[in-house]
């Protein structure tokens, strides 16, 4: 580019009008010759958009996953009150199920199942069914109960890190 400038500068300068006419037309010719993107350019475009592409869609599977999981978790949460009333009346073993709770069977993420204070330290269980991602369709979040009282969520072993949350861990 820097040549077009040096021969622009000295042909308009120059006396000579062959040289004027004849930087005209190399000029023309060469505006004509270089429309468009070749092939590299193009195919490297392309691939790019690719990688890109490839990176947000696992980003945006993890926090799909991650959201799914945290709803899963809120949607247990509310048992934690009931089964701790239920325990403090001194129920028996078959006070301990999903409608005492106030579940119903499912919701949009999770079947519950409700254990009863001989199985500790499980307490409260959703199995990942429904409107869930397929990487973590199946497995199980716990929320149990120590004999003290202290509540501690836990998942099943074959869920990845990188989908809980970092008190999780």
């Amino acid at each position: 580019f820097c040549h077009f400038i040096y021969y622009f500068y000295k042909v308009l300068n120059g006396n000579n009008v062959f040289n004027k006419i004849y930087y005209y037309n190399y000029l023309n010719i060469m505006m004509e010759s270089e429309k468009g993107f070749t092939l590299i350019e193009i195919i490297l475009v392309v691939a790019i958009i690719a990688i890109l592409t490839a990176i947000a869609t696992l980003a945006f599977q993890t926090y799909m996953v991650r959201s799914q999981l945290l709803s899963a978790l809120v949607e247990l949460n509310g048992g934690k009150t009931q089964y701790e009333l239920v325990m403090s009346d001194g129920a028996t073993i078959s006070s301990f199920s999903p409608q005492n709770m106030f579940f119903s069977d499912h919701s949009n993420y999770c079947t519950y199942i409700v254990h009863d204070p001989t199985d500790a330290p499980r307490a409260l269980e959703c199995e990942l069914t429904g409107a869930v991602s397929s990487v973590i369709k199946g497995k199980k979040i716990y929320l149990d109960r120590a004999v003290n009282g202290a509540w501690k969520c836990s998942t099943s072993p074959d869920i990845l890190n990188r989908y809980k949350p970092t008190d999780w861990l």
